[in-house]
């Protein structure tokens, strides 16, 4: 009979950097794809700390120095007309035992956007996200941060920051 291997930290890890790079090579688990239409002149700020790594079909892709990942996908095809809500699970798509900690609007350049603070799980390994849908001018903006730790107090300040600091039309 088969006997599933225990996870062993190695595992974990690897684990752990698989769940950063999907989240970074698309709109979160619900794909984003290369060939959608993505959003032309905003401007977004990072925090100082924060390094630019490979964005693939990102926007944008940030490491953060507790090793959590940022990313900003933008998508112009989409339903932008779509409750906040609805945006924000598709974005979890694939993700299990979800549960969302706080919810909140937060306008940002001049339109609301839901803030949502969320802990899941995919092949049995928990890990937590701040996400932020917003839609604009037709198209959607999906900030997240994802990580395999409890997300600092201080990181999150620093993604609401990153997310006020969204400007469009600024190029």
């Amino acid at each position: 009979m088969f006997q599933p291997r225990a996870r062993t930290p190695w595992m974990k890890a690897w684990l752990g950097l698989f769940i950063a790079l999907a989240f970074s090579r698309c709109a979160l688990f619900g794909g984003g794809g290369g060939n959608l239409p993505k959003a032309k002149g905003y401007d977004v700020d990072p925090p100082d700390g924060w390094q630019e790594m490979d964005k693939a079909d990102s926007d944008r892709a940030y490491r953060l120095g507790a090793g959590g990942v940022v990313t900003l996908n933008s998508s112009c095809t989409r339903n932008s007309q779509a409750p906040l809500e609805v945006l924000t699970k598709h974005l979890l798509f694939g993700a299990r035992n979800v549960q969302y900690v706080d919810r909140q609007k937060i306008s940002v350049s001049g339109t609301e956007g839901l803030f949502s603070r969320v802990s899941a799980t995919t092949e049995g390994v928990p890990f937590h996200l701040l996400l932020f849908v917003l839609p604009k001018n037709g198209c959607i903006f999906d900030f997240s941060l994802v990580s395999q730790k409890e997300v600092s107090d201080g990181d999150t300040k620093e993604f609401l920051v990153f997310i006020k600091s969204f400007k469009y039309g600024s190029k």
